[in-house]
């Protein structure tokens, strides 16, 4: 995979999920089966802020060409994929998510192995 090709479907995913968070967090926190209160509400949004935020990065990096500001990008998008991933294990194996939290086990596993390919790749 071209490294702009994954930063435009990061981008993407950043903006339609980070906005999804930020606007309507509530349902996607009953997508997940996610018992809620207002703090969880606003803990959502801020995850939606810094969603969208990383969407922005990607987004903005997409054109640029391969050197140590690109590539550190690039790492700390793994680095934040690889998070998000061994907490949506942990989440849904514990029942904090329903069976629903396999959908972003499944992302995250790919966006990961997708990121460390084109980190490990040389541009």
């Amino acid at each position: 995979m071209k490294v702009k090709t994954l930063l435009v479907l990061t981008a993407l995913f950043g903006a339609a999920f980070g906005l999804a968070y930020l606007f309507i967090p509530k349902i996607l926190l009953d997508f997940f089966g996610v018992d809620y209160g207002d703090a969880a509400v606003m803990t959502a949004r801020f995850f939606g802020g810094a969603i969208f935020g990383y969407g922005v990065l990607a987004w903005t990096a997409r054109n640029a060409e391969g050197s140590p500001t690109r590539r550190a990008i690039k790492l700390g998008i793994l680095v934040t994929c690889l998070i998000g991933l061994v907490l949506s294990i942990i989440g849904t194996i514990t029942g904090f998510f329903a069976a629903n939290g396999w959908i972003p086990i499944a992302f995250f596993v790919l966006i990961t192995i997708a990121f460390a390919y084109v980190l490990l790749k040389k541009e």
